[in-house]
């Protein structure tokens, strides 16, 4: 009689950078461990994991592996809209079948959802003792398909603690630049947890991380997300990172484009990143890829890493960090130290010699709808003095150069209620704050 007590699956996303395995002691206990074949070329975005795309015959099948308890993961990627067998835990024709858009557990289908297509981390575990000796089936016909891949495959003859598997999800999610699903934590080898989901509930897209680990044989020197080459997170000195260090981000879902905030411009998506240590030791490397926005012409702004302590990034709160190299498609910022309680970043494009330091007063602030706004200028010198006011829209209300003080002030109208960016260039400097009008 049929004995199917138990049954879990488990999805996430997939890719990033393949690394050797040193003293791997979580997969210590799998009698079947496949991962991408030496001479192939086939790799999925920057770090490329070599999948396994042409299995030999002895990696075809598995015969009377199974044993009543069992567990098993595997990393592919597949095409969502092609249903498409990947492997199959039978005897004599029963079982269980994974497939690109379904689970088939003798005879009862479960739906995947087709998303997230650039891959998924399966893991499969049961007790059921009419699969006792069974085999596993690898289907060949599933790498007809040129978006089909297997990039690992680990099988446990015996059901695995939940420490076990969450353990092994992490290693690789954190291989392949994979997010878990949303509510499922991140732990290192020691069962630490690296990654709160519900602490980062606002930020729990595309997480992913670098980080090393002896007992998840885990040595991750850089990485970007699967979905989404845009952010490349790196060590700067990678011979001085101790075992159990890691760096995971996430992001709040928004889009990866350079919005005008008046004045200055920055990318609406913000990350949120976890250090498991923060000292003067270790450095960072982030990369921005994928731009269409920079040029290296344009000599009139500069492009800087906003790092916060609060999820409410704004020009005058956040450390603003330069690029080290810049070219027409790259930004680069290394050698980052991160500080207590920061927490937060983005990517701001400000004025060349923008600084923080105020160059001038605005009073009263807020102002009423009656009252001329007062620009007070601290020291103008000879220096030719420039105004330009932005809604908070992005909108241009004001614009001039060449201004003249009258005492050290300059005075304008506002032309309604709202909040407004004046940006004051004295010189080559330039300055920005955000005014009120009621």
């Amino acid at each position: 009689m049929k004995k199917l007590l138990l049954l879990l699956i488990m999805f996430s996303f997939v890719q990033s950078k393949a690394q050797k395995i040193g003293n791997n002691t979580i997969l210590k206990g799998s009698t079947i461990w496949l991962k991408g074949i030496d001479n192939d070329k086939t790799t999925i975005g920057l770090n490329k994991n070599k999948a396994i795309l042409n299995l030999n015959s002895k990696h075809k099948i598995f015969k009377r592996r199974l044993s009543s308890a069992s567990s098993l993961i595997v990393v592919y990627t597949f095409n969502p809209k092609k249903e498409t067998t990947i492997l199959n835990l039978n005897k004599r024709g029963k079982g269980i079948s994974l497939n690109t858009t379904s689970l088939v557990s003798f005879g009862k289908k479960t739906t995947i959802a087709p998303n997230h297509f650039h891959g998924k981390i399966a893991t499969i575990q049961f007790f059921n003792t009419e699969l006792k000796r069974g085999d596993i089936n690898v289907n060949t016909a599933f790498f007809d398909d040129t978006k089909n891949a297997i990039f690992e495959l680990l099988f446990f003859p015996k059901y695995i603690s939940v420490q076990k598997k969450q353990k092994i999800e992490t290693y690789l999610a954190i291989k392949y630049g994979i997010s878990l699903e949303k509510k499922q934590d991140y732990y290192n080898s020691d069962y630490q947890k690296i990654w709160d989901t519900t602490e980062n509930e606002d930020f729990s897209n595309r997480v992913f991380g670098i980080g090393y680990d002896d007992g998840l044989g885990l040595k991750q020197k850089e990485s970007i997300h699967s979905e989404d080459d845009f952010l490349r997170i790196a060590y700067s000195n990678k011979e001085d990172v101790s075992d159990k260090q890691f760096l995971l981000v996430g992001d709040n879902g928004k889009d990866t484009h350079f919005h005008s905030e008046g004045g200055f411009e920055r990318v609406a998506r913000t990350w949120k990143f976890n250090a498991s240590s923060v000292d003067d030791f270790t450095q960072y490397k982030f990369i921005l890829s994928s731009l269409d926005t920079i040029t290296t012409q344009d000599n009139n702004w500069e492009y800087k890493l906003s790092v916060s302590d609060s999820p409410d990034i704004t020009l005058d709160s956040a450390r603003l960090i330069a690029t080290t190299s810049r070219t027409s498609s790259q930004l680069v910022f290394d050698n980052i130290k991160l500080k207590e309680g920061e927490q937060y970043f983005t990517f701001m494009k400000v004025p060349k010699n923008y600084q923080k330091e105020k160059l001038f007063k605005i009073y009263p602030n807020p102002v009423s709808k009656n009252q001329p706004l007062q620009i007070y200028i601290a020291n103008p010198e000879s220096k030719k003095i420039a105004i330009t006011i932005y809604t908070i829209n992005g909108q241009l209300i004001f614009s001039k150069e060449d201004i003249v003080l009258d005492k050290q002030v300059y005075k304008y109208q506002l032309p309604s209620a709202g909040v407004y960016t004046v940006s004051v260039t004295i010189g080559d400097t330039t300055s920005t704050t955000k005014v009120i009008s009621k």
